[in-house]
């Protein structure tokens, strides 16, 4: 069965999510940290997880990680799956988040609470265009 409009418009996203400033991008986490990993390949990680279609695809709601820190790495450093925690905690401004990105955790603290979202097909490509620019 061939891919609907939507969904192909979707999965440009996702690939544009992942590569788009990858180029000058490093290890978030590690670049704050005492304890520097070496690593090879970063992943885009969602803050907000992918789930939430209003900032799947926004750049505010991106952080660049090497793969220690965004799921295989010691329990207290592990971004995925660490809100309420030491990355991102809305109670406090001294999580990861406010620390070294307060605009974009402000951003995304308004944001986060749209329950849904159902982006046109213009919208779509509105956001691949501006991506590509």
């Amino acid at each position: 069965m061939p891919k609907s409009p939507r969904k192909k418009l979707e999965n440009k996203l996702d690939k544009l999510f992942s590569k788009v400033g990858k180029e000058e991008a490093f290890c978030e986490i590690c670049a704050t940290s005492k304890d520097k990993v070496n690593y090879t390949q970063l992943q885009p990680h969602h803050i907000i997880g992918r789930k939430n279609k209003l900032l799947r695809w926004d750049l505010h709601n991106r952080l660049w990680v090497c793969p220690t820190h965004h799921t295989m790495g010691p329990p207290k450093k592990i971004v995925q799956d660490n809100l309420g925690g030491w990355f991102l905690n809305w109670e406090s401004d001294n999580d990861w988040m406010g620390v070294h990105k307060p605009e974009d955790k402000e951003y995304l603290r308004e944001k986060h609470t749209v329950p849904y979202k159902r982006w046109t097909l213009e919208e779509l490509q509105d956001m691949i265009d501006v991506m590509t620019e």
